[in-house]
């Protein structure tokens, strides 16, 4: 009795909402026997469920959403079945003008963390001519 009224009452409506929270639900490498159980449930589902959902087989790379949504060397990624982050070193030379400003935008994904080295070459030997 315990169980059911957690489930109704705490575990309902958060599993009536969890869809909302998701642009978009990709199920890759699926099998012949879960495609045809998700055929099963498929009709009862919410449109604005449906429209989010894209079963894929090992074909997943040529996905026109996929290739929207995330780049190549994500995609590739999954392809080799590399699921952990791997380091990503970028380097460069930027030239900077007397009181100009550089900005530079970057994306650090969740759980990720970015580590942020330079150094500064004066080409003029004096700082604080005019």
């Amino acid at each position: 009795k315990v169980w059911t009224e957690f489930a109704r009452e705490v575990s309902g409506p958060v599993l009536q909402t969890y869809h909302d929270f998701n642009s978009y639900i990709f199920a890759i490498r699926i099998t012949r026997w879960a495609r045809m159980a998700y055929n099963m449930i498929e009709p009862v589902l919410p449109k604005k469920v449906k429209e989010k959902i894209f079963l894929l087989g090992d074909d997943f790379h040529n996905s026109a959403e996929m290739m929207r949504l995330l780049n190549e060397g994500k995609i590739q990624q999954l392809r080799s079945r590399q699921f952990t982050a791997t380091p990503q070193l970028q380097e460069g030379h930027v030239n900077i003008k007397r009181r100009d400003i550089f900005k530079l935008e970057l994306e650090v994904p969740s759980g990720a963390s970015l580590h942020w080295a330079f150094d500064v070459e004066a080409v003029e030997s004096c700082f604080h001519c005019s």
